[in-house]
C-alpha cells in the first residue's frame, strides 16, 4: 500500500503539466471552438483536475497503515444531481459511437442538491456507464441501448437508474456485485477494466448515505438503481418555460448564433403547433441593449417569456440585471455556461431567478 500511495501522488503531480497545457488551450483558442466542444473541453479539464486534486488529498500524509484511507478522501461539498449527471452524460455520449444513449430526467429534480464527494460520485457514476456498455457488446448495433434517468421519490429522496438491454447477470454474481472486485462477461473485450467499476461505485454512494441495488436477468437486462439523500439547500436550476399567461412571444437573447440556433430547434420542437399557426412568435436579440429595451416595454411583457444569456461581449450589463432590473424573473429563464459558479447562484437564488444551464438547451420543456 506505501508503494501504491507513492504512485498515486506521482501521477497526481505529474498530471498537472498537461491539464495547464488544456486550460491554456481552452483559454486561448476556445472562442473559435464549436459551443459543444468548448463546454465538453471545460467539463473535461475540471473532471481531469477534480481527480487529480482527490489523489492529492488523498496521500498527500504520510502512509500510515492502522489509518481509514477512505476517511481521508471524503471530502463533502454541495452539488447538482442534474449537472453532475449530465456532465458524465455528455462526456460519454461524445466518447461513445456503437451504443444509443439516452438522458432523461423528472423536472422536479433540476433543483435538488447533494451532499458529498462530486468527483467520486461522477466517477461512479462513469463506471456504471461503461460497465453498461460492455454489457451491450454481444447485441447487434442497432439494438445497444443504454438509459439514464433522475427521479424525485419524496422530498428527501432522489433516485438515479441506470439500465442497459445486455447479456445481463446471473444471481450468484449479482449477490457479490459491490461487495468486492468481480467482473462478469467481458473476457474478450479488450478494455474492460478489472472489475473495480461496481465496487467502487458501493463505496462513493454509501458514503454519500445513500443507497445502490443491482438487478438483472440473463440475455435481457440490467438496471443499477441509486436511491440517494437529498440536502436542504437547493439549486436555481430550471429547464421549464414557466408562465401563468398564454405565451404570444419567446425573447431570446445571446451573442452567439449557435446558442440561437440550438434554442430555436428546442422551441419549434416544443412549440410546433402554435408556430405553424402564428400564434407565437420567436423574437431573436443578440445584444444586452437590444433585450433590456423588450423586457423593459411593458407591450413587449405581455404574454411573453425571455431566455436571456447572462454575458454579452463588450457588454458591462449582464442578463442577470436585466431580468431583476426589469422584474420579469416569474417569466424568464438565465441561459449560462456560467450555472455552477457559485456567486451567481447566491445572487440568482436571492432575486427568485431560475437558470438554465446552456448544456440542458436541448431539454427545454413546457
Amino acid at each position: 500500500l506505501k508503494e501504491l500511495s507513492d504512485i498515486a501522488a506521482q501521477v497526481a503531480h505529474d498530471i498537472r503539466s498537461p491539464i495547464g497545457a488544456l486550460v491554456s488551450i481552452e483559454k486561448n483558442q476556445s472562442q473559435s471552438l464549436p459551443v459543444t466542444t468548448r463546454r465538453l473541453l471545460q467539463a473535461s479539464i475540471r473532471r481531469i483536475r477534480e481527480i487529480s486534486e482527490d489523489l492529492i488529498v488523498k496521500y498527500q500524509t504520510p502512509y500510515d497503515p492502522k489509518s481509514n484511507q477512505s476517511d481521508r478522501t471524503n471530502t463533502s461539498q454541495l452539488f447538482s444531481l442534474l449537472t453532475a449527471t449530465y456532465e458524465v452524460f455528455s462526456e460519454k455520449n461524445t466518447n461513445n459511437t456503437e451504443v444509443h444513449l439516452d438522458f432523461s430526467f423528472d423536472s422536479n429534480v433540476c433543483t435538488v442538491a447533494l451532499e458529498g464527494n462530486k468527483s467520486f460520485f461522477q466517477r461512479a457514476l462513469s463506471n456504471l456507464i461503461n460497465n453498461a456498455f460492455d454489457a451491450t457488446n454481444d447485441l447487434p448495433q442497432e439494438r445497444k441501448k443504454v438509459f439514464v434517468r433522475l427521479d424525485l421519490i419524496d422530498k428527501t429522496q432522489c433516485t438515479l437508474s441506470i439500465h442497459d438491454n445486455g447479456r445481463g447477470m446471473p444471481k450468484k454474481i449479482l449477490r457479490r456485485l459491490g461487495l468486492e472486485q468481480i467482473t462478469y462477461g467481458k473476457e474478450s473485450l479488450e478494455n474492460s477494466g478489472m472489475g473495480l467499476g461496481a465496487k467502487q461505485a458501493h463505496q462513493a454512494i454509501e458514503a454519500m448515505k445513500g443507497q445502490i441495488e443491482f438487478q438483472s436477468e440473463l440475455n435481457k437486462y440490467t438496471e443499477v438503481k441509486i436511491t440517494l439523500p437529498i440536502a436542504k439547500s437547493k439549486f436555481p436550476y430550471s429547464t421549464a418555460i414557466k408562465t401563468h399567461a398564454k405565451i404570444k412571444t419567446i425573447y431570446c437573447a445571446d451573442d452567439e448564433l449557435e446558442i440561437h440556433r440550438s434554442m430555436r430547434s428546442r422551441i419549434e420542437n416544443i412549440y410546433k403547433d402554435s408556430l405553424n399557426a402564428n400564434e407565437l412568435v420567436l423574437d431573436h436579440s443578440f445584444t444586452a441593449q437590444q433585450i433590456k429595451i423588450k423586457a423593459m416595454s411593458e407591450e413587449s411583457k405581455a404574454n411573453a417569456f425571455y431566455l436571456i444569456d447572462n454575458n454579452f461581449r463588450s457588454c458591462p450589463e449582464r442578463g442577470i440585471d436585466v431580468i431583476r432590473n426589469a422584474k420579469i424573473s416569474k417569466q424568464a429563464l438565465l441561459v449560462t455556461d456560467q450555472f455552477d459558479d457559485p456567486s451567481l447562484i447566491a445572487e440568482a437564488l436571492k432575486n427568485d431567478i431560475f437558470i438554465l444551464p446552456k448544456p440542458l438547451i436541448e431539454h427545454l420543456s413546457c
